[in-house]
């Protein structure tokens, strides 16, 4: 009878060994499971976060180029009025200038004008009236 007790205790421990290494087996098999499981939440967390953080960058990409393309507007704009300025202050010398030099020519004119009218009077008035008396001549201007 002792040995069917041993045989019995025996086959009840392999009996017992086979489910504990059953339920080791699916113990493990289930956290492997789990693992990747979580490994998958993980990396689709990852690429969630990382599709937000794109987002996030092109957003502000979008503003900071939308900025620059302001700023760089209105420097080109100053740019411009600046060259405009600069031109009509260039315009405006030239102007002067020229102005200058036709205003110094058209008095040079003018004295020649009125160099060759005195001339051209004097006689003529030499021409119609001789001067012959002393009251004549005080009045006349020398020929």
């Amino acid at each position: 009878m002792h040995a069917v007790v041993l045989d019995m205790e025996q086959e009840m421990n392999l009996r017992v060994e086979k489910l504990l290494l059953d339920l080791c087996r699916d113990i493990t098999e289930y956290v492997k499971d789990q693992l990747k499981m979580a490994v998958q939440r993980a990396d689709d967390n990852t690429r969630t976060l990382m599709n937000h953080e794109l987002q996030d960058h092109r957003n502000i990409q979008q503003a900071s180029i939308a900025r620059s393309e302001t700023r760089i507007a209105e420097l080109v704009r100053g740019i411009f009025h600046q060259h405009d300025s600069a031109v009509r202050v260039r315009q405006q010398q030239e102007s002067d200038v020229r102005n200058g030099h036709i205003e110094e020519r058209l008095r040079q004119v003018v004295a020649v004008a009125k160099t060759a009218a005195e001339s051209k009077a004097r006689e003529v008035m030499a021409q119609r009236s001789p001067c012959t008396s002393t009251q004549q001549v005080r009045w006349c201007r020398p020929c």
